[in-house]
């Protein structure tokens, strides 16, 4: 990282901690840290996605694909799905940390590591995930329990010649920015039926 760069991820750092930045500075932080990023899967994928929302979807992509097919032949084939986020909180946080303490840049604390990936799933929120024949899989939609704040992705599979929605977590943290109780014992998410925009303004998160 040449000092220009070092100059920029400090000033955007800098916003971060104080709160008072837009998803236009998230997006230049994760485009900036991907060149830096070899072998932290988390950052590459994810600035990978935001530089070329259209094409590149890596892990999100094989994963929506294979728990569709899997869901799709339930009682034909052997195998087990696992349900769980493409990379998580934890992953995310070392990924962004060992690149800016890799280049003797001061690490983030775990709330702001928490903000910077609710901007993160914001960003790439409605992104309509297709495979390589360009067919629809489904899409990417923003949601909310009273635990978690949730990227779901959502698709259709077919059941006794049926259409059935599905959704399934791709990215999560935690909820410490909308309050709200439980829809039921499962903790369910509700998925916002328009397009959500997080702003941070004079040191609180806002979700608009």
């Amino acid at each position: 990282m040449d000092d220009k760069e070092k100059q920029i991820i400090k000033d955007l750092c800098k916003k971060f901690i104080d709160r008072n930045y837009s998803e236009s500075d998230v997006v230049s932080f994760l485009i900036m840290l991907r060149r830096h990023a070899k072998g932290i899967r988390s950052i590459t994928e994810l600035g990978d996605f935001i530089a070329h929302r259209d094409k590149e979807k890596g892990g999100v992509k094989d994963y929506l694909e294979k728990t569709k097919n899997v869901l799709d032949n339930l009682g034909q084939i052997n195998t087990t799905l696992v349900i769980k986020e493409v990379f998580t909180f934890k992953e995310f946080r070392n990924g962004i940390n060992r690149i800016l303490q890799n280049n003797s840049i001061s690490k983030l604390d775990d709330t702001i590591i928490n903000d910077l990936m609710l901007f993160s799933m914001s960003i790439i929120q409605e992104t309509t995930i297709r495979n390589k024949e360009s067919d629809k899989l489904g899409i990417l939609k923003f949601s909310i329990s009273e635990a978690k704040i949730i990227l779901l992705g959502e698709f259709e599979i077919e059941n006794n010649n049926r259409k059935v929605k599905c959704s399934v977590p791709v990215l999560e943290v935690n909820n410490r920015y909308i309050n709200m109780n439980k829809m039921d014992k499962f903790d369910t998410p509700i998925s916002f039926n328009k397009v959500i925009k997080v702003e941070a303004v004079s040191g609180e998160i806002k979700i608009i």
